[in-house]
């Protein structure tokens, strides 16, 4: 399979986990908007996604989120775009804008990884033991304890209707790393990786992958992938994991600031 048709059907993977988490989906001019009303601090739940293969330009694309986005009275502003020459055109532009600029590097899983890796301490989390540390985790970046509640709803809602499933390990009977697998039965993304500040650089995360992969790979999927900022290290271990880069896809931010509330 050519990089180009993997990137078309994992474009397209993406697009039908999101809609079918969705509360409401909206056409817009040149894409779609992902809304729910109940989690409107989750990011990925509140966002436009543009099609590549409509053209547009930076200003109409923020215009078109501050309209959508305004009106669902969030407090920030999300575009997202599965193509890296038409994310690579918007990016000055709303860079210019004063919005937040992320690109993804698409990397499948091919090779086998760079060394042999021990994944006895990592089982399939499904009673919960992950809620401590995905707790932890957005505790310690800070996040209000609203946003905390509602990034839980939306794990809810994806294990509901995407199938989500979880894969953790175990340190003296705490999960201590995790990560999630989405799949169609084909197609399998691996998501949302993350390992305790105090048990890191102990290869628990390399273990939590790979187990991940073999388990995929188990159940009959032929293209395994999973999506890591361009311009941040845990490329780096992908890497040594056997995935390649293929391509990129883009995510623009814009956070409005905080109303201050009468005193």
């Amino acid at each position: 399979m050519s990089a180009a048709s993997e990137l078309e059907r994992i474009s397209s993977f993406v697009d039908i986990m999101e809609e079918r988490a969705a509360q409401r989906i909206e056409r817009v001019p040149g894409g779609v908007a992902l809304l729910d009303d109940r989690i409107p601090h989750v990011y990925f739940a509140n966002q436009v996604r543009l099609d590549p293969s409509m053209e547009t330009t930076a200003g109409a694309a923020a215009a078109e989120a501050e309209r959508v986005q305004g009106a669902a009275d969030l407090r920030h502003r999300r575009i997202t775009v599965h193509d890296n020459a038409a994310g690579q055109s918007l990016a000055p532009g709303l860079r210019a804008l004063g919005w937040d600029v992320d690109r993804l590097a698409v990397m499948v899983q091919r090779d086998p990884p760079d060394e042999q890796i021990d994944t006895r301490s990592v089982r399939e989390v499904t009673d919960g033991g992950w809620k401590p540390l995905r707790r932890l985790m957005l505790e310690n970046e800070d996040m209000d304890p609203s946003v905390i509640q509602q990034m839980e709803i939306a794990v809810k809602g994806l294990n509901r209707t995407v199938g989500l499933r979880t894969f953790g390990a175990e340190v003296d009977g705490v999960v201590a790393s995790c990560c999630d697998l989405f799949s169609d039965g084909a197609t399998a993304q691996i998501e949302a990786v993350a390992t305790l500040r105090s048990h890191r650089n102990r290869g628990l995360a390399r273990a939590v992958v790979w187990r991940t992969v073999e388990e995929a790979r188990a159940m009959g999927h032929d293209l395994i992938f999973l999506m890591a900022s361009a311009d941040d290290w845990p490329r780096v271990l992908y890497r040594r994991l056997g995935f390649h880069e293929i391509g990129y896809f883009f995510e623009f931010l814009k956070v409005l600031p905080t109303i201050a509330q009468p005193g």
